[in-house]
């Protein structure tokens, strides 16, 4: 499978921190099934009182490389609300909730009316398993949303994470067994081929690269890899301290970006690239409502200004922008 890297800008928000280790999942029982739910609807309740786990006596000191929040916490819907019936500590040793809550605390069960979020939680068969996020953002066949209201359950909405099964002109990322990104930049490479048009911008021979990205909305936005590498530049510049040493290390590949971004003719060939691509919709993972794996795919095509001929380039080992 070809490796896809994505270019910052283009990776879409996650609703849970990253971690190094698997991190246990919030449980949310609808109908009596307990889905794996991806957000963590107690941490405003803690915020509003200024509290940390540590504050509470069963989850005191009871972080684990597993639960870095400090707690699990299972929840449910019922009679058109939000309850939590159970929290827990890293050794599955339970809270007393109602000496957390107290009158709160009711039937065994606390109504969790402090929640105002979209809730998302994931079941069905695993499709992908996340090697920088583990569990966090492991994506299953479906994806429930339910909107909450100080605790009143608003709507709920079930939809497949894979955004492409209904669409018959998008351009599809899972290929039946599992993904094929090389599939999806194959199609946009030929499609950039077949309807790409010359002008008379147009008249140094090179490599052009291009990154199709997919955006929070699921717009998508097509943009020249220089341009974007000398945007990240500038921006890095910004935000690192000038003593940090990492700017340097930039400064050859820098050089070299803005060199292809001032080709003649470049602007020109990535604009036709862009307009080519404009209507083209491209299959990707939702993770919380929004695109979440596979955001970017890199174009890369070799255009020849003597004969208005476009190839595909077959190695990576071709800089972009390289004359061949």
């Amino acid at each position: 499978m070809k490796k896809i890297i994505l270019l910052c800008g283009l990776l879409a928000a996650i609703c849970l921190p990253a971690s190094a280790t698997m991190q246990a999942r919030e449980k949310l029982i609808v109908d009596g099934d307990t889905l794996r739910m991806a957000s963590l609807p107690l941490d405003a309740y803690l915020k509003s009182r200024n509290m940390t786990p540590d504050d509470i006596p069963e989850l005191k000191g009871k972080l684990s490389t597993g639960l870095w929040r400090g707690y699990l916490g299972t929840w449910e819907i019922a009679e058109g609300k939000l309850f939590l019936v159970r929290l827990e500590s890293s050794a599955r040793e339970p809270v007393d909730l109602a000496a957390l809550f107290g009158k709160k605390h009711k039937n065994g069960k606390v109504p969790a009316d402090w929640v105002t979020l979209d809730l998302y939680a994931q079941y069905g068969d695993q499709l992908i398993e996340d090697p920088f996020f583990y569990s966090q953002r492991w994506i299953y066949e479906k994806e429930k949303k339910v909107v909450v209201r100080e605790g009143k359950v608003i709507s709920m909405e079930d939809y497949d994470t894979l955004n492409g099964g209904h669409d018959p002109d998008m351009v599809r990322l899972w290929n039946g067994y599992g993904i094929d990104s090389d599939r999806v930049v194959r199609a946009l490479e030929y499609i950039v081929m077949d309807g790409f048009q010359w002008n008379d911008r147009m008249t140094e021979s090179m490599v052009i690269v291009v990154w199709y990205g997919i955006k929070e909305d699921f717009s998508h936005q097509v943009r020249g890899e220089a341009q974007l590498a000398v945007e990240g530049y500038e921006k890095m510049k910004k935000e690192l301290p000038a003593a940090s040493g990492a700017l340097p290390i930039h400064e050859k590949s820098l050089a070299r970006m803005k060199a292809i971004a001032e080709k003649p003719g470049y602007d020109a060939y990535v604009e036709e690239i862009g307009r080519v691509l404009q209507p083209v919709k491209v299959e990707s993972f939702i993770f919380c409502g929004k695109p979440a794996y596979y955001t970017g795919h890199q174009v890369r095509l070799y255009f020849d200004a003597a004969t208005k001929q476009i190839s595909r380039v077959m190695t990576s080992r071709q800089s972009p922008g390289e004359i061949l």
